[in-house]
């Protein structure tokens, strides 16, 4: 989104953006569910208002992502940094690459899915690890 705006005001939208997400101005009675993603779509549309007429491009984009942005706020509050963001994936991903180019072919289905298993496992025990 932040491509589609001026250099100069890319400041300004990248922190008018993430007030959007920001929940702690809600206090402690937040509950997630339907009534915390509509707050967040008020947000939406009110960022929409304030920056649509100078970067529409950048506004249609926000907008026409709009529900996977807010996918999230369905979750326990506790979970919202880990299911916000999918670097999570992308990293397991990347680890599964990078793995599979050091082996080029597996002899099996079972060595791919032990490789796929390993690489999964390694950030389910530090999570299990972390309180």
């Amino acid at each position: 989104m932040l491509a589609k705006v001026s250099a100069a005001d890319q400041a300004e939208v990248k922190a008018a953006y993430w007030q959007i997400f920001d929940l702690g101005d809600l206090g402690d009675d937040v509950q997630p569910g339907q009534q915390l993603v509509d707050w967040v779509q008020r947000r939406i549309d009110a960022f929409a208002e304030a920056w649509g007429g100078r970067y529409p491009a950048a506004v249609k984009c926000l907008l026409s992502d709009r529900r996977s942005l807010t996918t999230y706020l369905r979750f326990p509050l506790e979970h919202h940094k880990r299911v916000r963001h999918s670097n999570f994936i992308e990293r397991t991903f990347g680890e599964t690459r990078r793995r599979v180019k050091v082996i080029g072919r597996f002899p099996g289905e079972t060595s791919c899915v032990s490789l796929v298993w390993a690489v999964l496992l390694v950030p389910h025990e530090a999570g299990a690890a972390s309180p």
